[in-house]
């Protein structure tokens, strides 16, 4: 668990500018064995916009991250071989 919240944090991180990088598998890669649906990446962006109102981070700053990751929803969709 301690290394999906260290990989999740730099990931966001990363895409908020830093300073911490993204280092670790490449996303699609990383999640091959998952079967995401639309809505399951849906429901995440939701969290994401929620957790970041929650910190009061700045509504530009939060749309950037949240495109950043939004921007992976191909990959995600598509993690399953064949």
């Amino acid at each position: 668990m301690e290394r999906l919240r260290r990989t999740q944090t730099d990931f966001l991180c990363e895409a908020a500018g830093g300073p911490e990088t993204y280092d670790a598998e490449p996303v699609r890669e990383a999640h091959l064995h998952v079967p995401f649906e639309p809505a399951d990446i849906e429901r995440a962006v939701g969290l994401l916009r929620e957790g970041l109102a929650a910190f009061d981070v700045p509504e530009d700053d939060a749309e950037a991250v949240v495109e950043a990751v939004a921007a992976y929803e191909e990959e995600l969709l598509d993690s399953l071989p064949g």
